[in-house]
């Protein structure tokens, strides 16, 4: 669905994405306001899932998930003035470079990435074909970040004030890795019921709350701590996990199993787990687990007791309970309230 070439503060005429996306027509699955944004569920495929929302005229949001993703070459050409192009990638691959700059800047899954641009840029991103690509994407003025997030210079550390625009050169780019919040976020997004004006201020709301995320993981508690605990080996190991767990659902492996599959003592795991994800493996595996049962209950097709069996719950009155904990109303209010097509689909 991505396209070859993309300007994407036209995406929310739909003429326009209409034309760059190869799609005959774009289906707005979120009723969204003319030009302000649009949740399009490919017709063939219920796993490939775009939506583009226009939070300001310099602010935009952009989600995609899709399974079986093939390799891509997508070319964005930016205009003038300073932005940042802001991408947290769940899952997939690729590599990003720039006409002005010789480094090629490699996005993993798991990964955050914030890239500044001053003056006109053309920036080429390479996807590598991968079994599941999820990513979120803020694409913004750099001023935007004091203006509309409300968040002052000041706050960000000495190295990264660059990213209100105040003190950026050319093209600058930081990475770190994202936290369980930035997983929790993303994946509320795509699984979201909220249409029309709801839909919107849900989607200001979570941006607001990457950004937030983004500024605790470049923070000296956050990321560079991280970065200084694990080797890079180990921290492939923690990340082989992680996609582990989302593959199975976060569905019965135990830490001892999960730790001997990654080459790592129980310890050596469970520490490398917070630091990179900044939550326990339990605690993110049953996180995983509720958001299947999430799906597969607007889905509408399954009972409340043969999805909480599915999901390793063995009492229905347990499985309530962290259901609606987690999102704020029980599994009989959420069941069928997602016709099957409007599903974010985990691949497996």
């Amino acid at each position: 669905m991505c396209p070859a070439s993309v300007d994407y503060l036209s995406l929310t005429d739909r003429d326009y994405a209409r034309a760059v996306l190869g799609s005959e027509a774009i289906r707005d699955t979120a009723g969204y306001a003319s030009r302000t944004g649009f949740r399009h569920v490919a017709a063939d495929d219920r796993s490939e899932v775009f939506e583009v929302v226009r939070l300001h005229r310099d602010v935009m949001l952009l989600l995609y998930n899709a399974c079986d993703y093939p390799a891509h070459r997508m070319i964005q050409a930016i205009g003038g003035g300073h932005w940042l192009h802001v991408q947290f990638c769940l899952r997939g691959t690729g590599t990003e470079s720039l006409a002005s700059a010789a480094d090629l800047l490699e996005t993993r899954a798991g990964t955050c990435t914030v890239t500044s641009y001053t003056g006109l840029t053309v920036v080429t991103r390479d996807l590598a074909a991968s079994r599941a690509h999820t990513t979120a994407c803020l694409f913004v003025r750099g001023r935007m970040i004091e203006r509309f997030f409300r968040i002052p210079e000041d706050a960000w550390p000495d190295d990264l004030r660059w990213v209100t625009g105040n003190h950026a050169d050319g093209v600058q780019a930081r990475q770190t890795a994202m936290d369980g919040r930035c997983y929790a976020i993303v994946e509320d997004m795509l699984a979201s019921g909220y249409q029309g004006p709801a839909r919107f201020a849900f989607m200001q709301a979570r941006a607001t709350e990457l950004v937030a995320a983004l500024l605790h993981a470049f923070s000296a508690a956050g990321a560079s701590a991280c970065d200084r605990k694990l080797s890079p080996a180990t921290r492939q190991h923690v990340e082989s996990v992680r996609q582990w767990i989302d593959a199975k659902h976060g569905i019965a492996d135990s830490l001892t199993h999960l730790a001997r599959r990654a080459g790592l003592s129980r310890t050596r795991l469970a520490e490398g787990f917070r630091t990179v994800y900044g939550t326990p493996v339990q605690a993110y595996a049953r996180d995983v687990r509720l958001r299947h049962a999430h799906e597969l209950l607007r889905a509408g097709n399954t009972s409340v007791s043969a999805v909480a069996a599915r999901i390793g719950y063995a009492e229905l009155s347990s499985f309530t309970r962290a259901f609606t904990s987690r999102f704020g109303a029980s599994p009989r209010r959420i069941q069928g309230k997602g016709a099957p097509a409007e599903n974010h689909e985990v691949c497996s």
